[in-house]
C-alpha cells in the first residue's frame, strides 16, 4: 500500500459511510401524501416528516490520524506522521416530499464550509458543488436509504458532503421498550456493529423523544480489497444523540478511536470526534437551488469513479492543444466527463485559458465546441478563465455569436468576483452601442440575473447586481424594464417583490407577462398571493398562462396550493384558452402528488377537456382507473 493511499483510506474509514440497517432500497416512489400523525407517547420514537419543513444543523468533525509508514513500506526507520483533519459545516434541510409509506425525500444543502479541502481545490471538484443542495431519503426509523446530487455537482464534491450527511444516519428502536439493539453499518475498512440504547424522557412532555447512547463495538468482517492483510480494531467509541421535540433529532456527540495494523504491524492510528446541534432554519437557505428530483442522480460514488476524480492524470496534458484533443476524444462517449476533465485541466494551468481564448478569437471553434469552451472556462473557477471570458464578451470586434455566449458563460462563474459583475453591467447598458441582434446586451442582463440568484451570499456580487436591476426596473423604457424583469425571474430573489407588485398591474400586457415570469423562483409563500389575485382578475389569455406557469414552477419546488387557488383555477378550465389550460392542469398535477384535491380536479375535468393533447397531460398525473 503507497503512503497516499493509506492516508485516503484512513480518512475515508473516520466518517461512518455507506451505511446499511435494512439494506438500501431503489429511487423514490413517484406518488407522495401528507405524514402520518405523530405516533402515540407508547410507541418508540420515530420520524415523521411534514411536506415544507424546513430544519438545520452546525456540524464539526475533528480527525487525527497517525500514520505509520513502516508497516507498509521497507523504511523501517521512517518516523509517524500525524495529519489532523477538521470539517465544519452548517446544514440546511427542507422536506420534499412524504411517501405513503411515510418515508420523506429530503434536500440537504451545506450552506457553509470553514475548510475547503485540497483535494477539491487542485481537482475537479468545483468550490460551488459543495454548496449545492442534495438530496436524501430518510424512512419513518430515521434510517438514510439513499442519498442523491444534482446531475452537474462533481463526484470529489459529493463525497465530501456524504461525510457530513452519514453523521445524520442513526437508525431508532422498533420496539417500545428501552432495551438494546444493534444496527449496522459500512465504512471504508469493513462492516461494523452498533449497539444503541434507548431511554425514554423521565417526565416526557409528548414533544420530547429521549436519548439514545451509542457504541461501536465490533468489526464483523473488513474489506480492504487491496490490502488483505489489512486488519481494524475499536479502541473506544461514545455516542450520545438527543432525540428532542424536532422531526430528526436535536444533538449529537459522538468519538470513535480505531487503529489498523498490515502484517502484524501498526499501520494507523485514529481518533474521531464529531457534533451536530440542530438550529433555527433560515426559509432563505434553497433560493437559486435546482430541487426538481429529474436533476439528481441516486446512489453513492462507486470507488472508481472517485479514483478517477482524484487521477492527476485528468491535468497532464502539456498544452491546450492537447487538453483540448483530450476533450474532443472523450466528449462524444462523455460529455460530462470530458468537461469535468477540461475544467480541471484550466484551474491546474491557469495559463491556458488565454490560449485557448485566443483559439476562440481566432475561429478555430464551431459555434457547439465555443459553447462547451466558454463553459469550461466559467466552470473552471479560475480568474484567468473569468478574465478570459469577460475580454470575450466584451470585445465588439468579435462575431455576435460569440460574445453571447462569453455573457451567457459568465452567469455560471463559480467564484465571480465584482470585475465580473461590472463587465456585464457595462455590456447590459449598451456602453459602445448594441450588438448586432443587441444580444450580447440581453445575454448580459439575463447573466445578471442568475449569478444574483446563485451568488446572493457574495456580497460585492449581490448588492451590485441587485442595485443595478432596481435601476432598470424603475426605468421608462418598456423595453428594457420587461427585459430586466426576466433577469429577475432567474435571480429568485425576494427583495424585488415591492418593485414587481406595480409592474405586474401595469396597463401594458408585455410588462404583466414578464413580471408574473419574473415571480416563478421566488418564494412561494410570498409570492404566491400575488401570483394567485392577478390570475383571478387577468383576462388577457397570455399574461394569465404566464401567471399559470409561474404559480407551477413554485409549486413544483415546494409551494402549496391553498382552498381558494384550487377553486380558482378549477373555475379557469372552463373558459381558459387550450395554452392557459396544458399551465393550469401542470400546476394542478405537480400539486396532486401531495394534495389529493388537485387530483380530484384533474378527475373531473377530464371527460370535459377537448384537447387530446391536454387529456394526455392529465394521464401524467391521474391513474388510468380514476379517468
Amino acid at each position: 500500500m503507497k503512503r497516499g493511499a493509506l492516508i485516503a483510506l484512513g480518512l475515508g474509514g473516520l466518517t461512518f459511510a455507506i451505511v446499511a440497517v435494512v439494506g438500501t432500497r431503489g429511487d423514490p416512489a413517484p406518488t407522495a401524501t401528507e405524514a402520518a400523525p405523530a405516533a402515540p407517547a407508547t410507541e418508540p420514537p420515530s420520524c415523521r416528516f411534514t411536506r415544507g419543513q424546513d430544519f438545520a444543523f452546525d456540524v464539526r468533525i475533528d480527525t487525527d490520524l497517525t500514520l505509520h509508514p513502516a508497516a507498509v513500506s521497507a523504511q523501517d526507520d521512517a518516523p509517524p506522521e500525524v495529519v489532523h483533519a477538521s470539517t465544519t459545516s452548517r446544514l440546511a434541510a427542507r422536506v420534499l416530499a412524504v411517501t405513503s409509506a411515510g418515508e420523506a425525500i429530503l434536500a440537504l444543502r451545506p450552506t457553509s464550509w470553514e475548510d475547503l479541502p485540497a483535494e477539491l481545490a487542485a481537482a475537479e471538484a468545483a468550490p460551488a458543488d459543495l454548496q449545492r443542495a442534495y438530496l436524501a431519503r430518510i424512512d419513518t426509523r430515521c434510517h438514510l436509504l439513499a442519498t442523491a446530487r444534482h446531475r452537474e455537482a462533481s463526484v470529489l464534491a459529493y463525497d465530501r458532503v456524504l461525510r457530513v450527511l452519514d453523521l445524520l444516519d442513526l437508525p431508532l428502536p422498533t420496539s417500545p421498550q428501552p432495551t438494546a439493539y444493534e444496527t449496522r453499518h459500512t465504512d471504508t475498512y469493513g462492516t461494523f456493529v452498533v449497539s444503541n440504547r434507548w431511554t425514554p424522557a423521565s417526565a416526557p412532555p409528548t414533544s420530547d423523544r429521549g436519548t439514545i447512547q451509542r457504541r461501536r463495538t465490533r468489526y464483523l468482517e473488513t474489506r480492504a480489497t487491496d490490502q488483505p492483510d489489512l486488519t481494524v480494531t475499536i479502541s473506544e467509541s461514545t455516542g450520545r444523540l438527543t432525540l428532542g421535540p424536532g422531526p430528526w433529532f436535536a444533538a449529537l456527540t459522538q468519538s470513535d478511536t480505531l487503529g489498523a495494523k498490515h502484517g502484524g504491524k501498526t499501520a494507523l492510528t485514529s481518533t474521531t470526534r464529531a457534533s451536530l446541534t440542530a438550529h433555527a432554519p433560515d426559509p432563505r437557505a434553497f433560493v437559486g437551488q435546482d430541487l426538481s428530483l429529474a436533476s439528481y442522480v441516486w446512489g453513492r460514488p462507486d470507488p472508481a469513479a472517485l479514483r478517477a476524480a482524484r487521477d492527476p492524470l485528468v491535468t497532464d496534458a502539456a498544452s491546450a492543444d492537447e487538453a483540448w484533443a483530450a476533450y474532443q476524444t472523450l466528449a462524444d462517449a462523455d460529455w460530462f466527463g470530458a468537461q469535468k476533465r477540461l475544467r480541471a485541466w484550466l484551474r491546474a494551468h491557469p495559463e491556458g485559458a488565454a490560449q485557448l481564448a485566443a483559439q476562440l478569437r481566432a475561429g478555430r471553434f464551431s459555434e457547439r465546441e465555443a459553447a462547451a469552451l466558454c463553459l469550461a472556462l466559467a466552470k473552471s473557477g479560475s480568474r484567468e478563465a473569468q478574465r478570459a471570458l469577460e475580454q470575450l464578451a466584451a470585445d465588439a470586434s468579435l462575431p455576435e455569436n460569440l460574445r453571447t455566449q462569453a455573457a451567457t458563460a459568465l452567469a455560471d462563474l463559480v467564484a465571480p468576483d465584482a470585475h465580473a459583475v461590472e463587465t456585464l453591467i457595462h455590456l447590459a447598458d449598451r456602453d459602445g452601442g448594441a450588438s448586432q441582434q443587441d444580444l450580447v446586451g440581453s445575454a448580459a442582463t439575463m447573466s445578471l440575473g442568475t449569478l444574483l440568484g446563485q451568488h446572493s451570499d457574495v456580497a460585492e456580487v449581490a448588492d451590485a447586481a441587485r442595485s443595478y436591476l432596481e435601476g432598470r426596473l424603475g426605468a421608462t423604457d418598456p423595453k428594457g424594464v420587461s427585459e430586466a424583469l426576466w433577469a429577475v425571474g432567474n435571480s429568485g430573489d425576494a427583495s424585488f417583490l415591492d418593485l414587481l407588485t406595480p409592474l405586474i398591474e401595469n396597463a401594458d400586457a408585455e410588462l404583466r407577462a414578464a413580471a408574473a415570469h419574473a415571480l416563478r423562483k421566488m418564494p412561494g409563500q410570498e409570492a404566491g398571493p400575488l401570483l394567485a389575485a392577478h390570475l383571478k382578475t387577468e383576462t388577457h389569455p397570455e399574461v394569465a398562462t404566464e401567471l399559470a406557469a409561474s404559480r407551477r414552477e413554485q409549486i413544483a419546488n415546494g409551494a402549496q396550493l391553498d382552498d381558494t387557488e384550487l377553486q380558482l383555477l378549477r373555475s379557469k378550465l372552463i373558459q381558459a384558452p387550450e395554452p392557459l389550460r396544458r399551465e393550469i392542469v401542470l400546476a394542478l398535477g405537480a400539486a396532486s402528488r401531495h394534495q389529493p384535491a388537485a387530483r380530484d380536479i384533474l378527475v373531473a375535468w377530464y371527460p370535459n377537456e377537448t384537447s387530446l393533447a391536454v387529456k394526455q397531460l392529465i394521464g401524467q398525473f391521474v391513474p388510468a382507473r380514476l379517468l
